[in-house]
């Protein structure tokens, strides 16, 4: 299964969850939502590339209740996202439920 991107006017939801994610642009981003699929579930988002400072960093989730991080105050902060997979943890067999969602202006 690969990642599954779904694009609407002001984000972007990735799903699948079992590849490295690149976005093709930079944008400006408001907002990031992790819905572990699991307990423990971690996401980092870097920007501009795989040894990039993390942007958000979910920590070990505590639950599958979403986890969301604003970005760069009330204007946004202008990153090219990318996931590399394995700094992650994501449990075996949830990845299914597993998202990211980003929000940009």
């Amino acid at each position: 299964m690969a990642n599954t991107v779904l694009s609407g006017p002001h984000s972007i939801r990735i799903s699948g969850l079992d590849e490295d994610y690149i976005s093709g642009d930079y944008m400006r981003v408001i907002g990031i939502t992790f819905i572990p699929g699991a307990a423990t579930d971690r996401m980092i988002v870097r920007s501009g590339g795989i040894d990039a400072v993390p942007i958000f960093d979910s920590g070990p989730a505590a639950s599958t209740i979403p986890i969301y991080k604003k970005i760069g105050g009330e204007r946004g902060l202008n990153v090219k996202p990318v996931i590399d997979i394995s700094d992650c943890t994501l449990a075996a067999g949830t990845l299914a439920n597993c998202s990211v969602l980003i929000d940009f202006a």
